[in-house]
């Protein structure tokens, strides 16, 4: 995470869906949605790739941390690892995480609710990811991730902002509905390498309350916080019903039958 202005370390507590992924030398965020179902993006995972997850944490080194027992992950069918349409992905695992002041769930959104609920406000993005430090070593030098879970809140942005962001650019064709994004022009300000598959969560009225509801999954950046670049972010109300396919398709199977 990078903030040209205000770089803020998250306390205990603060984001108790935030998952940390390790993926080899990389790392990679998830958001806890059910007690044993964890949201992430299919570019985290994409190529079998062996991983680690801890919940509960906000310092990637924590010694006392534990290892979540993985059952099996679940990429979008249509992901494209191109232009990283359809970037979401799950993991299962083996049992339900005992959830706790440390460890709780985030909501899903309400998919009717769409468009309210991604261009209206703003949202906060949380993660690992580097900061722009360079660390030099023998074969040359690597981005260093943040020791300390990062949060930062970003203005939500309508869908032909986000077109309009890309004209010019080699990435101009990605976007479609599949996707969102947010972010601030003229300011070095956003997620980064690391922060991928993170939550982006948004205090959002669900019935007579309002809940965290994770709206976004984080996707991908042009370049890295960037003055005039905007951020990408899976579209999760776009999702919801893939996602319930997936994590409870009996109910599903019932909701399409009435």
């Amino acid at each position: 995470m990078k903030d040209s202005v205000q770089d803020t370390p998250a306390e205990l507590g603060d984001w108790p869906w935030q998952i940390y992924i390790e993926i080899g030398n990389t790392i990679c965020g998830g958001t806890l949605i059910e007690a044993n179902w964890i949201l992430t993006a299919a570019s985290c995972l994409h190529g079998n790739v062996t991983f680690e997850a801890y919940a509960g944490i906000v310092n990637r080194f924590d010694w006392s941390r534990k290892k979540l027992q993985v059952n099996q992950t679940i990429l979008h069918p249509d992901y494209d690892d191109d232009t990283k349409s359809h970037d979401i992905a799950l993991i299962q695992l083996r049992k339900p995480v005992k959830l706790s002041f440390l460890i709780r769930k985030a909501c899903l959104p309400d998919p009717a609710k769409e468009n309210r609920l991604l261009t209206v406000g703003a949202a906060v993005v949380t993660g690992w990811g580097h900061n722009g430090v360079v660390e030099a070593n023998e074969t040359g030098s690597n981005l260093i991730p943040e020791r300390y879970l990062q949060e930062l809140t970003l203005q939500l942005r309508r869908r032909d902002e986000c077109e309009t962001s890309l004209v010019g650019n080699d990435e101009e064709d990605w976007f479609d509905e599949t996707m969102t994004c947010a972010g601030y022009l003229g300011r070095e300000v956003g997620p980064c390498s690391g922060d991928s598959g993170g939550p982006l969560v948004k205090y959002a009225k669900r019935g007579d309350t309002r809940r965290w509801t994770v709206i976004g999954v984080t996707s991908w950046t042009i370049g890295c916080a960037l003055q005039n670049e905007l951020d990408f972010f899976a579209n999760v109300p776009h999702f919801v019903p893939w996602i319930n396919e997936n994590i409870n398709p009996e109910a599903a199977r019932l909701r399409r039958n009435t």
